[in-house]
C-alpha cells in the first residue's frame, strides 16, 4: 500500500491535476477488473485506458514518469494485497459514499477512512469552510473525488436538496451521522422550538434520506448504511430526556430496516457510541471530566466500519456495552433512576 501512495504521489507530481486525476481512477477500475479478469486482462485495461483521447496530450510527453509511477502502484497492488482488499469496498458499495456531519469529530473520521478506501465523496455539514478545508486534503492525499454540500438537516427543505444531490450522484453508502443535542438538563427547561429542531435532524432526516436512498440500492442489490446512534437511545435517560428519545426513535427505525433489506444485499449497521473526544459533551453541560472510557472519533468510525455487514447494532468500547446490558437486565425503574443519577451527578459536578 505504501508502494501504491507513492505512485499515486509521483503520477500527481509530474503530471496536471486533471490528468492525475483520471489516471489515478482509471488505474483503480483496472484494478477492481483484474480481481475478476486476471493481470493479462488488467494490463490490457490500463493500455486501452492510456490510448483513449482523453490521455493522448499529454501521455507520450510523460512516459518515464507514468512508468514510474506505474511501476510503484503494481508493487503495492500485486505486492501487500492491502488495495485489492480497499478495492473491495468499492465493488461491494459503488464508488460514492455520502458522509453527513462530516466537518468534525466521527463524522469526518469517517470521510477520512472512507477516502483511504477509495470511494469519491459527497461531503454535508453545516460548516462549510471545514467542509472545504476537508476537501481540499482528502483530494490531495487519497486522489478522489470530494464534492461539499452544505447542508442543515433540521431544515427538512435542505434534507430534500441534499438528497436530490445524493441521487445524482448513485451514491451507494451512507454514513448518517450528523446529529446533535440540546442542553440537558430538566426537560422543561429547553425551548420546545429547540427540542423540536433537534428531533428534526435527528430522527426525521436520517429517516428521510433513508427512505429517498434505500430504493436505488435495494433495486441494484448493493449498498450500504451505517447510523450514528448514541449509547442513549439504548435506553431512557432522565436530564436528557428529549436527546435520549431522538435517538432511541433513530435505533428502533434502523434495527428495522436492517430486517427489511437484509435479503436484498443491503447492509445497515446503528453505531451507538458512549463518551467520545469531541465538542458534544462540552455543548450539552458536561465537562471532559466527569466523562467515563472517552473514545477517539477515529476509532469509534474505524469499529463502525468494520462492523458494516456483519451484524445490525454495535456500540464501540466493552466499558459501555456493559453498561447498557446492565441498564436492559435491571429491572426498569432501577435501570432508570441509575441513569437518572449519572446523569444528574454528572451536570451537577461540571457546573460547580
Amino acid at each position: 500500500m505504501e508502494l501504491y501512495a507513492i505512485g499515486i504521489g509521483l503520477g500527481q507530481h509530474f503530471l496536471t491535476r486533471e490528468a492525475s486525476t483520471l489516471f489515478v481512477h482509471h488505474f483503480s477500475s483496472c484494478s477492481a477488473h483484474s480481481m475478476r479478469c486476471g493481470r493479462l486482462q488488467w494490463l490490457n485495461c490500463l493500455m486501452d485506458g492510456l490510448s483513449n483521447r482523453q490521455f493522448s496530450h499529454w501521455t507520450v510527453a510523460r512516459v518515464p514518469a507514468i512508468l514510474l509511477a506505474l511501476a510503484a502502484m503494481l508493487a503495492g497492488t500485486f505486492g501487500g494485497g492491502e488495495y485489492v482488499k480497499l478495492t473491495q469496498w468499492v465493488e461491494r458499495y459503488g464508488s460514492t459514499a455520502l458522509v453527513t456531519g462530516a466537518s468534525s469529530g466521527i463524522g469526518e473520521q469517517f470521510a477520512i477512512q472512507l477516502a483511504e478506501k477509495g470511494f469519491d465523496l459527497l461531503l454535508t455539514a453545516r460548516r462549510e469552510p471545514l467542509l472545504r478545508e476537508l476537501q481540499s486534503k482528502l483530494e490531495r492525499d487519497f486522489g478522489i473525488s470530494v464534492t461539499c454540500f452544505r447542508c442543515d438537516l433540521s431544515d427538512l427543505d435542505q434534507v430534500d436538496a441534499l438528497i436530490a444531490q445524493a441521487q445524482s450522484q448513485s451514491v451507494g453508502l451512507v454514513v448518517s451521522n450528523a446529529g446533535y443535542g440540546v442542553a440537558k438538563g430538566d426537560f422543561l427547561s429547553v425551548a420546545h422550538e429547540q427540542q423540536e429542531a433537534m428531533y428534526r435532524a435527528n430522527s426525521i432526516a436520517p429517516a428521510r434520506i433513508a427512505h429517498a436512498l434505500l430504493p436505488f440500492m435495494v433495486a441494484s442489490g448493493r449498498g450500504g448504511m451505517v447510523f450514528t446512534g448514541s449509547m442513549e437511545g439504548d435506553a431512557a435517560f432522565p436530564y436528557s430526556a428529549a436527546y435520549a428519545a431522538s435517538k432511541a426513535f433513530l435505533h428502533s427505525l434502523v434495527l428495522a430496516l436492517w430486517c427489511e433489506v437484509k435479503a436484498n444485499g443491503v447492509d445497515i449497521l446503528l453505531l451507538a457510541p458512549g463518551s467520545t473526544d469531541t465538542n458534544a459533551p462540552l455543548s450539552q453541560g458536561i465537562s471532559r471530566e466527569q466523562l467515563v472510557g472517552v473514545m477517539s472519533p477515529g476509532e469509534v468510525a474505524r469499529q463502525g466500519l468494520q462492523r458494516l455487514g456483519k451484524q445490525p447494532h454495535f456500540t464501540p468500547g466493552a466499558h459501555n456495552r456493559l453498561f447498557v446490558t446492565l441498564l436492559r437486565w435491571l429491572p426498569k425503574t432501577w435501570a432508570i433512576k441509575m441513569a437518572g443519577y449519572g446523569m444528574k451527578r454528572a451536570l451537577d459536578r461540571s457546573a460547580a
